[in-house]
């Protein structure tokens, strides 16, 4: 597979897709997508982030995040990926509900996929086309009948605010400075 290409902006949301290795549905398990989430909401406190929207499918996950200026997409998903890793490895691997042999491959052990996908937000619109492509990936999936039934989402907390845009896109921010980038 060609190594992704990354783009620097200035726009700092990001939309992101990674999977687990071999697509094994580790995040049926309760417990994983649990420690999972508790570990992506430590991140993004950590490396000061914010998470806009998430969705844990049992074998990939879905992020809508804003990093700062000073960070990179890249780093972010790179700790976060090694450090559930680590977890896996040294803590969590005999409270799974899978075989750990299927993790490794030439006597290497990978948890993820190699790589991500992203895709910079440049608009208001495409905010909200991403985050809801993500919180209906449950309902498209046959898991539940409404994004907001699904657990380990963020749909159900868009649903309980009060419907402002929760954050400004990059043309928002150009606009507020004076003048606005073309996208």
């Amino acid at each position: 597979m060609p190594k992704r290409i990354r783009i620097n902006s200035d726009c700092k949301i990001h939309f992101v897709t990674f999977g687990v290795y071999r697509h094994i549905p580790v995040f049926r398990c309760k417990f994983c997508a649990e420690e999972f989430l508790s570990n992506l909401r430590h991140y993004c406190d950590g490396e000061k982030c914010k998470l806009h929207g998430y969705v844990i499918m049992p074998d990939h996950v879905h992020l809508l995040v804003e990093i700062e200026l000073s960070n990179n997409i890249s780093n972010l998903i790179r700790n976060i990926k090694k450090y559930f890793t680590y977890l896996i490895q040294t803590h969590l691997n005999k409270k799974l509900p899978v075989d750990m042999n299927l993790f490794h491959q030439n006597n290497v052990f990978q948890f993820w996929e190699r790589g991500f996908d992203e895709v910079t937000i440049s608009s208001n619109k495409m905010f909200w086309v991403k985050l809801n492509y993500m919180h209906n990936n449950p309902v498209k999936a046959g898991i539940v009948d409404k994004a907001e039934n699904y657990l380990f989402s963020s749909a159900m907390d868009y649903l309980l605010e009060s419907g402002e845009d929760p954050v400004p896109t990059c043309r928002d921010r150009a606009q507020h400075r004076g003048h606005v980038k073309q996208l």
